[in-house]
């Protein structure tokens, strides 16, 4: 939730909720949250491979990938209003896709060439063929770690928009800083760490209120390394962060981070 606040506060304008380590119940709650959340900003909301979640919920559509429901059977069964997004890596996978319903396209994870080894990565040049394919509008998926990525990606490419997944880990300041990157002013600079560290405690109580704090500092021990990426002299706090089990724990190792590094 704090990282969805952060993210629509600095501009996104289209949110995406994926999980997939929640069971159903927890999953319908923080779906619930967070479509209350894009409501106040006036932004979408879809959900990710879950299409009953997203009908009981009433959200504002679903996503699906080719390994999921076909898309004319999910437009089947969330009406013609609701919006329908797509996987594709390919031409015929987007042209299927559009012909059975789809309002938007997926594309990714897209890297600048097609070298790399993972199966599913997408090049830039097939992303570019797809985006003169159809006619709906494509969303780029990966490949954004910075704020000049993503300006990077849309220029090369011609999608319509460029999704931020993993890069935002630890750092829900970069959706403000692409925003200000495409639109050609100054780039903002990240907050002070003290300040970030509270977005990071901020983030882990509201996963631990959602979750339970088990589950909660399990999944913090990850996600507030990744907050002091880049921060000098940080080596002995992540040795104390991977040993978190408690919420008093996050506490104590904030406070010694808030003292001893800047």
């Amino acid at each position: 939730y704090a990282q969805a606040e952060q993210a629509l506060q600095g501009g996104a304008t289209f949110l995406q909720l994926r999980e997939k380590e929640l069971d159903e119940a927890h999953f319908k709650e923080e779906a619930v949250a967070l479509k209350a959340l894009c409501r106040q900003y006036g932004v979408p909301f879809v959900l990710d491979d879950n299409v009953a979640l997203a009908i009981e919920t009433n959200a504002d559509g679903v996503h699906v990938g080719q390994s999921d429901m076909a898309a004319g059977k999910v437009r089947a069964l969330i009406g013609p209003d609701k919006i329908l997004g797509v996987s594709a890596q390919t031409v015929e996978d987007a042209l299927l896709a559009e012909r059975e319903g789809a309002d938007y396209l997926g594309v990714g994870a897209v890297f600048p060439t097609g070298t790399k080894t993972d199966a599913n990565a997408v090049s830039y040049d097939t992303l570019r063929e797809i985006c003169a394919a159809v006619s709906i509008p494509v969303i780029a998926n990966g490949d954004i770690w910075k704020p000049e990525d993503a300006v990077r990606i849309l220029q090369h490419t011609k999608a319509d928009m460029a999704m931020i997944g993993r890069g935002c880990f630890g750092n829900p300041w970069l959706f403000q800083q692409a925003k200000a990157a495409l639109e050609g002013k100054p780039i903002p600079p990240l907050p002070p760490l003290a300040e970030r560290c509270d977005t990071a405690v901020r983030q882990f109580e509201l996963a631990a209120a959602a979750k339970g704090e088990r589950v909660a500092v399990l999944e913090a021990r990850r996600h507030y390394c990744w907050y002091l990426k880049g921060v000098s002299h940080s080596g002995y706090y992540k040795e104390q962060i991977v040993q978190m089990n408690t919420l008093e724990d996050v506490y104590r190792v904030t406070k010694g981070i808030k003292r001893d590094l800047r």
